[in-house]
């Protein structure tokens, strides 16, 4: 990762911290890593979670819901 990017997204975290909406945590299964991306108007770089990786993990439903009008039908 190049320093600036890097400086931003400490400052990013930094925030983020601060405010509550994140912790700081060890060791965990269902930690999504974070992508720095840039804004296209500014040009600066906000935080989004990549959720591919937790995605891949979670188990699928099998079970998928019945569609409302065969519900609704037999009522």
């Amino acid at each position: 990762m190049n320093p600036t990017l890097k400086d931003i997204l400490k400052e990013e975290l930094r925030k983020l911290i601060n405010a509550g909406f994140i912790y700081l945590i060890s060791d965990s299964k269902c930690v999504s890593p974070l992508v720095a991306v840039p804004k296209k108007v500014t040009g600066k770089s906000h935080i989004c979670s990549d959720f591919r990786e937790l995605n891949k993990s979670t188990l699928k439903d099998y079970f998928p819901l019945p569609c409302i009008d065969q519900v609704l039908d037999t009522l």
